[in-house]
Order: structure tokens, then C-alpha cells, then sequence
């Protein structure tokens, strides 16, 4: 039926009570499906609303006109206070781009026609309308990992890329809605995976409609057929829109050719749409010119409205096949289908929901030998494609009835104008505002508006809840020590791979507030901020996370971190060690203090403890047992072991000329080479090392020794002793503070690492050198067992004297080729490191609706 035959058929006679609508999207002639959509709806839709087209465009097609008040944006913003209700048509498309500040300003129902808006936004980002649009909405709705994606894309221009198209990017309209209407549970499902509120929405799926063609008679039928040149008694497969890789046109076409069926000469393939302008298109064309067959494979290439319904008219199997769906339901089908033909599918997207029973599905995944069989049936078997073309059609009559849609959407505007979060609060606040004053309130009374207060903040749209990763320390001043290298990996990590469901925010402490610390977070990353810094507004659902020892933080925070507890923000703290609770000696006189104090404050405020051993773990668990907290109140301990991964830390600056020079002297010397990693300080076990190789030195052993590490405290009698040490540059060398490139370097060329702490957390130098190959000679404490096992000599001496008699010992076996050997030795990467850290934290955070796969529903 006609468009004018179409508004002519419906009453004219409507009840004077009804609400008013005003119906903002594309109408026809505007060449997109969603205006021809929205032209078969409103006759329907009419029934129950009062109808004023609010559209951006030139022309609107006379019958509309004729039937419907028509008006442009601006003059529906002077009087949108005088309709009940508004209803979007949102596809992705410019054609919509008149909708999204209407939207913002006055917000109704939406129809989300496409989960994915990213054409929709990239046009308005490149057209100027939305200056650095595409950016900011991929920061607001998808985080870093968009934003690094568009980033990567711009670095690959020459290739032609937009960018990265795989997010949807439709928060400046799912936000907006009072209610959101999909075509398919498919589509919802789709928009749930990406978007975690989604799940609390106002939503209904309402499919789309169809009134059913009258079918042409025998005789229409083979004068279309002439018209076409097609034969009267010819079987015509065909697939409707556009040829591309989405569609798999090419295995349909792979089908058609190599079917032994198709070497009848009565059979043809049409494909009725625009060929592919590019690769595909031409391989496709390509092929068609080289098989005997091809001749009989027709392409139309575009097609108006009439031309695609005579099609329609004449063909006997319609093949809609489908891959990469981003929610958007497929018209042809259903036109296909209400044409009484049969249709061929694949069980993909929105597909999979129509009834097998009507139509012949296919797997979601399909080959060219399945499909080739299925309509090699329906092809020799004009019964068969008969019954099943009246199923579908009479499926269609029974659920795609145009007046029940109407219904449908009636129901699901009146349901989302009273459920409307954005509406709810108004009204809370309308409320509140006819208070009177507060200062005479009883304490009921206040603690009620407070409630209420609560509740409207509750309305606000929520989004993803937030991992909120401290960086305060390294923000104010990154002494770029082990703990602080471990912040900065675990940070990057969740940066770029935030858990499924999650935002990653960095945090910094402010002064006075806790802010997002967006760039810090861009220079991590090395990109352009997406914004400034801004003071962060805790939420109930998110997560603060520490990984550092920051005293000084906790001095000044403590209070704010108890509040943030108080409005529903669990927390989570990284222990690396208690070392000057065990070890006072070997620090300063106040730390051992501050570390007791520090501890205390974090058990008080913790759900949670991560540790970077399990030797770590236990020490925590036995001081969480001396405080004087109540059992039931201690925060759980677990945990994991750092990383290394020298390759990931991208391409190391070129040596200078001088650390060039001083590899050429190591590489000069003989015997073995022995390294030392880390700030040297009493805890880390210099003087013993130093004291061990003179003796050997005394004894002429050729071993040679790097210390590597700047200057700690209460090291400055080692010092001097080291700049007036007889083999000082000989074989005795302290290098104060290396680049990652000579550290690197300096691995590579060593023989043994020696790790003589007291005391560690965990041990880090150990996993790099056995990263390298390098040997390991290790003092014989718990920690350094759990980290490198079998693959590490080990030492218990405590004296200069012993420990040169375990080195010599150790030449010894080097010599022959008999020290243990580090090669094999388990370790993380620090993609491992952080996925193992955070694990027990996203384990006990309260369950929630996590992302599904695309196509599960509730």
C-alpha cells in the first residue's frame, strides 16, 4: 500500500482527548530507511496521539504534510511545553543530527534504531558541528582505551580510518532518554554489553511492524517479470541491500555457482542493491566474469522504493545473510516475509529471534556448502518454498500487526512518562522546593530531607561504576623506586585494560579533595588529555584502590577515605612489605613508627589487602591478629607477584657515548661479573657483599662487582668506602641512578645477580635477571625461596668472611659450568602481574549486572 492510501485508510476520527506527540526523526523523501519506517508507523500511532513532525529538512512528502502539523526544531523549542509527550527516531546517520541537542534540552522516549551512533558522531566531529566531539564522547562513554584507539587510528590516516568504530558511542543519547524502544532482545542485549546502567533503564522492545502487500495475481506477477526480462517460469533467488562483506555476499554467490542445482539454466541469482565500491566489490565482479555461470547472476545496483517492491513481487527465495551485526534488525527480511517468500538466514543478531519454523535458518556461522544445500532443496522444490513462504507470512500477520505495534508503543510512552529517572527528579526537587524553611526542623525532619536528598541524587544517571587508582605520590614527586615502578605498570595496565563492566579512573588527593587525575592518566598513556582534572564525586559501587606506601597521604586524607566508606566506596590497600616493623635498625629512626601508624590506618579503613607475596601475606595476617580490632572487622589478605617485562617497556633510548664506554670496559674484564640491583641502604646487604669481594680480591679471585642503585641513608661510611676502594673502576663499580637501556645492557653482560637483603617484599631484581639468563646468588631468606625456588644458589652467612667463602665456592662451579641456572624460571609479565592482583579484588566486590555477550537477554 501507498503512503496516501496508507493515511487515507486509517480513521480519520479520532477521540479530542488525546495527549499530544510530538514525533521528531527524518521523514520521507529523506533517502533512509528509518524515514520510510516512521512514515508506516505514524497512521498507526495516530490512533492514539495527537501527531506534530518536528523535522530538519526541506521537503516532507505532501501526504504527511497533508495529514500531520509539521514544524522545525526551533520552533518546536518555543513551545515544547505545550505537548504531552516527545518520541525519537535515532539511527546512525547525519540525517539525525538535528535530534541530539533537541534530545539534551528535551528529553522523550527513543527509538534506538542502531545500538552503534559512531557514524552519527564522527560526521558531526568532522563536519565542525561537534569540535573534538568524537574524542569527548569516546572518553565520556568508553574511557582510555577508546580515546587510545582513535589515537592509533589517527597515526594510521594513510589507511583511511575514522577510528574506532567498534565502540558505540551512544551515551549523549541512551543518557538522555526517559525510555529507550529496541527493534529486538538482541539489540537491548547488545546496548546492556557495552553500557552496565543499561540494565536499570526504562526499555521495551517492540518489533518492527508490517501491514501485509497485497500479492500480485498471476498475471502482475509475469508482466513484472517481462518488464524485468526475466522468463515466466525462471526461479529467482534474491538478496536485498547493499553488496558487502557484512551481507557475505560472496559466500552466497559461492553457493549459487558452485551448486550442482544451478547448472539448471532456469535459475538466476539477483542481487538487488548498490555493488561494493571497493575490493570486495571487484574480486566479486572478478569472479562472476571468470565462471561459466556468472552470466546468470544479476546485479541491480540501487534501487528506489517501487523497483525494490517489484522485486519483492516476482522472486521466489529471498537470502538475507548477515555477520557483524550491530543491532539493527533487517527490513528485508520481514518484507520478504510478508510477501510470502520463502527466506533464507543465517541465526545472527536480531535474525536468530525470527521462528525457524517459518523460514529455512542457518547456523550463525555458515559455509558456502550448507547454504548451497538448503536452496538446492528449495530450488527443486517449489512445495517446499510454497509452505514455507505462507508460514512466514502468516507469522508476520500475527505478530508484526501494525495496530498492535502502535499499541505497543502507546503502552511503552505512558510507561517510561512515569518511570522517567530524569522526570522523577524534577519532581523530587519540585517537592523539596515547597519546603519551608529548614532552620526550625526537628532531627526527623532533617534526617527525612536528607533521604529524600539521597533518592534524587540516586536519579542521576550512574554509568559504569569506577576503579579509582591512586597516583598521589607519584603525582606530587615520583622517586622512581621499586614501589613506585609497580604503581605506574599496575596503573597502565588498568588504563588500558580496564575489567569488563569497569571505568578506570586515576585519582590524586588535592589538598582538600580527591581528584580525577586525568592528566597524569594522559601523560601515562601519552596522549592528549580528553579533559582537566576535576574534583571527584564519590558514588556508591565504586572502588578506591592504593598500591602505595604513602603515609603523608593518609595523614592528610584519612578523613576524606572515611567519608568516601561512608557513601558506599570500598577500599583497597597494597602491602609490599613490613620490613621496618622486623628490621627498625635499618632505617630511620621514624619510620618504624610511621610504617606501625600507616598499617594501623589501613587496617582500620581496608575491605581488602593485597600483598606482593605470600610472605608478605602471612606477616600481614599475624599483625592484623596483634591489633585491637574486632575479628569480624580485619579486611581479608591475598596475594600476587610483580612483573618484568623489559619489552614492555617500549624501544630504550640509544646508550650515550660514555655508558658505551663503560660496557666496553666491563666486557674487558675477566673472571665473572657480579651485579647488584637496588637503592643501597643497610637492609639491602652492601657492606657484606663489598666485604666479601675485597677478601676474595685479597685472594686475586677474578670476580668483578656492579652495584647498581643510588644512595639510600645511613650508607655514607659505605660510601666513602667505595669512592677510596683500591679496585674502585677496576673491578669495583657503583653506578649511581641507569637508564633502562644500559640496565638492560648491564643484564646481558653480567653472570650472577646478588640479592643479599635481610629482608624483601618480593624481590623484583631476581625475575629480571632470570629474564636475562643471569645467575642468582641469594641470601636464604622465605621471600626470595617463593620467587626464584631451584633456579638460585643461596647463602645463610652473615659475615664478610662467610659470604667470600660461598662466592668462591660459587667461581668455583661457574667455572665448571655447575652453578644453578635461572633459565625456566616461572615469572610474570606485568599484564599477569596485574590481572593476579586484581582478581581478589574484583572477587569481592557485591555482585552486579556485568556485561554479557551480545545476544544473551535477561
Amino acid at each position: 500500500m501507498g503512503l496516501d492510501a496508507l493515511l487515507a485508510s486509517s480513521d480519520p476520527e479520532l477521540p479530542a482527548s488525546r495527549p499530544r506527540l510530538a514525533f521528531i526523526s527524518p521523514l520521507p523523501p529523506e533517502a533512509t530507511g528509518i524515514a520510510d519506517y516512521s512514515a508506516e508507523l505514524l497512521p498507526y500511532l495516530a490512533a492514539h496521539y495527537e501527531i506534530t513532525l518536528v523535522v530538519s529538512q526541506p521537503v516532507v512528502e505532501a501526504a504527511l504534510v497533508e495529514r500531520f502539523a509539521v514544524m522545525e526544531p526551533e520552533a518546536f523549542r518555543a513551545c515544547s511545553h505545550e505537548f504531552d509527550r516527545i518520541l525519537y527516531q535515532v539511527g546512525n546517520s547525519p540525517y539525525h543530527a538535528f535530534q541530539f541537542d533537541l534530545l539534551r534540552d528535551h528529553p522523550g522516549t527513543v527509538v534506538l534504531h542502531d545500538i552503534y551512533l559512531f557514524d552519527a558522531v564522527w560526521w558531526l566531529a568532522d563536519s565542525g558541528l561537534w569540535p573534538d566531539g568524537l574524542r569527548q564522547r569516546l572518553f565520556q562513554d568508553h574511557g582510555y582505551p577508546a580515546v587510545l584507539a582513535l589515537d592509533a587510528y589517527a597515526q594510521r590516516d594513510s589507511q583511511g580510518g575514522r577510528g574506532p568504530e567498534e565502540y558505540p558511542v551512544n551515551g549523549f543519547v541512551t543518557q538522555e532518554a526517559a525510555g529507550l524502544i529496541y527493534h529486538s532482545h538482541f539489540a537491548e542485549s547488545l546496548d546492556r554489553h557495552w553500557r552496565v546502567e543499561a540494565w536499570q533503564e526504562p526499555a521495551a522492545v517492540i518489533p518492527h511492524l508490517r501491514e501485509l502487500p497485497t500479492l500480485a495475481s498471476a498475471g502482475e506477477r509475469r508482466d513484472k517479470r517481462r518488464a524485468l526480462g526475466i522468463d515466466d517460469d525462471a526461479c529467482l533467488i534474491a538478496s536485498f541491500g547493499g553488496i558487502n562483506p557484512k551481507k557475505l555476499t560472496d559466500r552466497l554467490v559461492e553457493a549459487f555457482l558452485e551448486g550442482d542445482w544451478s547448472q539448471q539454466d532456469d535459475v538466476y541469482l539477483i542481487l538487488v542493491g548498490a555493488q561494493h565500491s571497493g575490493a570486495f566489490g571487484q574480486q566479486l565482479e572478478r569472479r562472476l566474469r571468470e565462471h561459466p555461470r556468472g552470466k546468470r547472476v544479476r546485479v541491480t545496483g540501487y534501487v528506489d522504493r517501487q523497483e525494490y517492491l517489484d522485486w519483492l513481487q516476482v522472486v521466489d527465495i529471498a537470502v538475507q545473510l548477515r555477520q557483524q551485526s550491530r543491532g539493527e534488525s533487517s527490513g528485508a527480511i520481514l518484507d520478504a516475509m510478508a510477501h510470502g517468500l520463502a527466506v533464507v538466514a543465517n541465526a545472527h543478531g536480531s535474525s536468530a529471534e525470527l521462528p525457524a519454523e517459518a523460514m529455512a535458518m542457518l547456523p550463525d556461522a555458515i559455509d558456502a556448502e550448507a547454504l548451497s544445500t538448503i536452496l538446492g532443496e528449495l530450488v527443486t522444490r517449489p512445495d517446499a518454498r510454497r509452505d514455507k513462504g505462507r508460514l512466514a507470512r502468516d507469522w508476520v500477520a500475527t505478530h508484526l500487526d501494525p495496530p498492535s505495534v502502535a499499541m505497543a508503543y502507546r503502552d511503552a510512552i505512558e510507561r517510561f512518562a512515569k518511570q522517567s529517572r530524569r522526570q522523577r527528579r524534577e519532581a523530587w526537587l519540585d517537592d523539596l522546593a515547597l519546603l519551608p524553611g529548614l532552620a526550625d526542623k526537628s532531627a526527623d525532619d532533617l534526617a527525612a530531607v536528607t533521604r529524600a536528598l539521597s533518592d534524587v541524587d540516586s536519579l542521576a544517571p550512574q554509568g559504569a561504576p569506577r576503579l579509582l587508582f591512586d597516583v598521589s605520590t607519584i603525582a606530587w614527586h615520583d622517586l622512581k623506586t621499586g614501589i613506585e615502578r609497580v604503581t605506574r605498570r599496575l596503573a597502565d595496565h588498568l588504563l588500558r585494560h580496564p575489567p569488563a563492566g569497569w571505568r578506570v579512573e586515576l585519582i590524586r588527593w588535592g589538598g582538600e579533595d580527591f581528584h580525577l587525575a586525568r592528566g597524569f592518566a594522559s601523560d601515562q598513556l601519552g596522549i592528549p588529555s580528553p579533559g582537566p582534572d576535576r574534583p571527584y564525586q564519590p558514588r556508591p559501587g565504586d572502588v578506591y584502590i592504593s598500591v602505595e606506601w604513602a603515609p603523608p597521604l593518609l595523614e592528610q586524607a584519612g578523613e576524606a577515605l572515611k567519608r568516601l566508606r561512608a557513601n558506599g566506596v570500598r577500599c583497597y590497600f597494597t602491602v609490599h612489605d613490613l620490613l621496618p616493623l622486623h628490621l627498625p635498625d635499618c632505617f630511620p629512626a621514624d619510620v618504624p613508627i610511621t610504617m606501625r601508624r600507616w598499617f594501623t590506618a589501613i587496617a582500620e579503613l581496608a575491605d581488602g589487602i593485597t600483598c606482593v607475596s605470600a610472605t608478605v601475606a602471612e606477616d600481614v595476617r599475624q599483625h592484623l591478629h596483634q591489633l585491637s580490632l574486632d575479628e569480624a572487622q580485619h579486611p581479608w589478605v591475598d596475594y600476587f607477584h610483580l612483573g618484568a617485562d623489559f619489552a614492555g617497556r617500549g624501544e630504550p633510548q640509544p646508550l650515550s657515548a660514555r655508558e658505551q664506554r663503560l660496557l666496553a670496559t666491563l666486557a674487558a674484564l675477566d673472571g665473572a661479573t657480579l651485579l647488584m640491583v637496588g637503592t643501597m641502604e643497610p637492609r639491602k646487604g652492601h657492606q657484606q657483599v663489598v666485604d666479601a669481594l675485597t677478601l676474595c680480591w685479597q685472594r686475586r679471585v677474578p670476580l668483578n662487582l656492579i652495584i647498581i642503585g643510588k644512595q639510600g641513608w645511613q650508607v655514607d661510611e659505605l660510601v666513602r668506602q667505595l669512592k677510596q676502594h683500591p679496585q674502585r673502576q677496576q673491578r669495583l663499580f657503583w653506578l649511581d641512578g641507569v637508564s633502562d637501556a644500559l640496565l638492560k645492557r648491564l643484564y646481558q653482560q653480567g653472570d650472577a645477580l646478588v640479592a643479599a637483603s635481610l629482608g624483601e617484599g618480593f624481590g623484583l631484581p631476581l625475575i629480571e635477571a632470570a629474564q636475562h639468563g643471569l645467575g642468582i646468588i641469594a641470601r636464604d631468606i622465605p621471600v626470595f625461596r617463593e620467587v626464584a625456588g631451584p633456579y638460585a644458589d643461596y647463602f645463610r652467612g652473615d659475615t664478610g668472611e662467610a659470604l667470600a667463602e660461598e662466592l668462591i665456592a660459587w667461581f668455583e662451579r661457574w667455572q665448571q659450568g655447575q652453578q644453578s641456572h635461572s633459565q625456566g624460571m616461572p615469572f610474570n609479565h606485568w599484564s599477569q602481574s596485574a590481572e593476579q592482583w586484581l582478581a581478589p579484588i574484583l572477587a569481592d566486590l557485591p555482585t552486579c549486572p556485568a556485561p554479557g555477550q551480545p545476544g544473551e537477554t535477561a
